[in-house]
């Protein structure tokens, strides 16, 4: 199950729109695919940060890639925005920071692209992990 909460603001011109999500583990959010779409721009955005905090570290070898969907492309198979995936097998209750790919094409998002969460490993069952993610209007 994903909650989403939106909120906006504006500093300098630039409006930032950031999006938290409540993901639980692969098998019960994505039926066991390891994959699934999160959100869908409805404005033309790009993608400027990726959170993650967890529970629980009994997640072996577990990881997180963000994904953007364009067209029909399946989750999973999406063009990776982490230039590796977060480790989800480190210490609990620790935000960590994903590092963006340098490419700023892949960043950006028109409308009706997908944005989608890939798990890999051994992600626990039971263990929810808090994402945000933080995109600008462009």
């Amino acid at each position: 199950m994903a909650f989403v909460f939106g909120t906006t603001s504006s500093g300098g011109g630039v409006q930032t729109v950031t999006l938290s999500f409540f993901l639980e583990c692969a098998a019960q959010l994505f039926n066991i695919t390891g994959s699934g779409s999160i959100f869908i721009a409805d404005k033309a955005l790009q993608l400027t940060s990726v959170k993650v905090v967890y529970p629980d570290n009994s997640n072996t070898g577990a990881t997180l890639q963000i994904q953007k969907l364009t067209g029909t492309t399946v989750p999973g198979s999406g063009t990776n925005l982490l230039q590796s995936g977060i480790a989800l097998d480190g210490t609990i209750n620790t935000v960590l920071s994903g590092t963006l790919t340098a490419t700023t094409a892949n960043l950006q998002f028109a409308v009706g692209d997908r944005i989608g969460a890939t798990f890999g490993g051994s992600p626990q069952s039971d263990v929810v992990y808090t994402t945000i993610l933080t995109l600008k209007k462009i």
